[in-house]
Formats: C-alpha cells, structure tokens, sequence
C-alpha cells in the first residue's frame, strides 16, 4: 500500500488510481467515514479521471499519533497540502465531506489559485459568539463522552443517534449498517484525539471572510436538505462570499451526500469538472 511520511513523521495513506492522463480528482473524507466513503465516486470517475483518496491521520490504514500536539486543523490542512506536494498534483479537483470538506476549504484560503475547483459537502463553520461556542462545546463534549464510555463502539453510537444521519439511515438501511460497522474499525484514540482537537477548535469561518473571498477555483456546495440546520446556514452564507459558486441543496437527504444519493452527487459533480474545463 502506498504511504506518504509528513513532515512530523506521521504515514498518511493514500490510493491513486483510475485513468493516469485524465483529470485529477481528490477526495478527503468525513469523521465518520474513511476512504471507503468514496467508493462510488471512485467507480463513476475512474474511467476517464485520475482518482486520490487518502486516510487521515488517526484513521487506519494512516498512522494513529499517541499525542494530542500531532492533532488539530492546521495538521489536517498540512496533511493535504504533504499530499498535493508529494503527488506533484496542481489544478485539480479537491472534494471533501464534513471534517474533509472544512480542512478542503483550508486548504483553498492557503493556496487559492492551485485548485481546478473545489467541492464541499456537508461544510459547516464552527461558533461564532460566546452562545454559539457553548452550544457547539456542549455537543461536542456528549460525544466525547460517548467515545471514553464506549471505546470502539462509541463512534458507532454516536453516528446511529445523530439525526444528521437519519435519512440515509431510512432509505438504505443495508447501505447505513455496511457503513456503521466500518466506524466500528476506526481507533478509538484517533476518534477522541480528531474530536478533541479539529473539531472542538474549528474556527468561525467569519473570521477568515477576505481570505474566502480570495479564492479563486469553482466551487460547488453541496448538501443535504434535512441535515442540521448550521450546514444550511454555512453554506448559503458560503454562497455569499466565494466568487464563483453554485449552491446545491439536495432533497431528502442528509449528512453524507455521496453515500445517500451517490447518482445526484456524481451528476454534480460531473457537471462542476466539465464546466470548469469549458
């Protein structure tokens, strides 16, 4: 299997596959998920695209830190950037999911001209006031709980609760079991050490609208109608502020988008790639 040291010795695993002179297509995952989420995307775009996907760090089969200093938004950002640098990759395609989709968005405000264009689905800023961080924190800390009460099984827990998920749950019951089983299989330590770190101190996107504004790469939002409200809210406010944007509200459907309705997600997506090579 492949690997990639980063700077701080960490191996991040990655798999490049699909048409080698086609148009180069990066998925970074969600959370929940690993690079198994992106199994249909691999299998609609392999055939004329270059496809990567990679492991974040704490997620297997990429290494798992024992320290909580190896964790955090910039690492995650680096991460991406270790990758894009070590594959040579520029003008190309980045498309993330929740957790991806926010380090994705980082991404872009650090290097805004060396993305073809940029997919983010399910993106959601962190608080921005006083009131919005507790609420936030309160949340984030009921999960946390549940991953020190339930070690490999609190993942799974927390992921069957959460409403953001109910739909898909509803829809494809086999497809929703298939995927909470692979939560099972994540480490537990890299679980608490994400939440603990990137997602407890995600940044207000607010507070970084000029460097938002900046960028200059396509971008397609991407949602589900009955996920949480504050993917909504991120998102038409996203709207407002990338130069070059089509907002994407998907019907009937929740949090991870291109696992539910995995047809709708690459018909977007397709249509993003063409236009932006028009």
């Amino acid at each position: 299997m492949p690997y990639l040291t980063t700077d701080d010795g960490v191996r991040l695993w990655y798999d490049d596959s699909g048409h080698a002179t086609g148009q180069v297509v990066v998925f970074a995952h969600e959370f929940g998920g690993d690079p198994r989420s992106w199994n249909d995307q691999i299998a609609a775009f392999a055939p004329t695209s270059r496809c990567i996907r990679y492991a974040a760090r704490g997620f297997a089969p990429s290494d798992v830190p024992a320290e909580k200093s190896s964790y955090g938004q910039d690492r995650s950002t680096r991460d991406l950037e270790h990758l894009a640098d070590h594959l040579g990759l520029e003008g190309f395609h980045l498309v993330g999911c929740s957790m991806g989709s926010f380090t994705s968005l980082m991404f872009a405000c650090r290097q805004p001209r060396r993305l073809a264009s940029l997919t983010l689905c399910g993106v959601s800023s962190g608080p921005h006031d006083d009131a919005e961080r507790a609420a936030y924190h309160t949340g984030l800390s009921q999960e946390i709980a549940m991953l020190v009460d339930g070690a490999g099984e609190g993942s799974a827990r927390w992921f069957r609760e959460d409403i953001a998920n109910a739909t898909l749950a509803a829809k494809h019951p086999r497809r929703w079991d298939d995927y909470l089983e692979r939560t099972l299989h994540q480490s537990h330590h890299g679980a608490l050490m994400t939440v603990s770190t990137l997602h407890w101190d995600r940044i207000s996107l607010k507070t970084i609208r000029d460097q938002l504004a900046a960028i200059q790469a396509r971008v397609l939002l991407i949602y589900g109608e009955e996920d949480l409200p504050r993917v909504d809210e991120t998102s038409r406010w996203l709207s407002e502020i990338l130069p070059r944007n089509r907002l994407c509200p998907v019907p009937g459907t929740s949090h991870l988008v291109q696992v539910e309705e995995p047809e709708y997600f690459n018909k977007e997506l397709d249509q993003l790639i063409e236009e932006t090579a028009s």
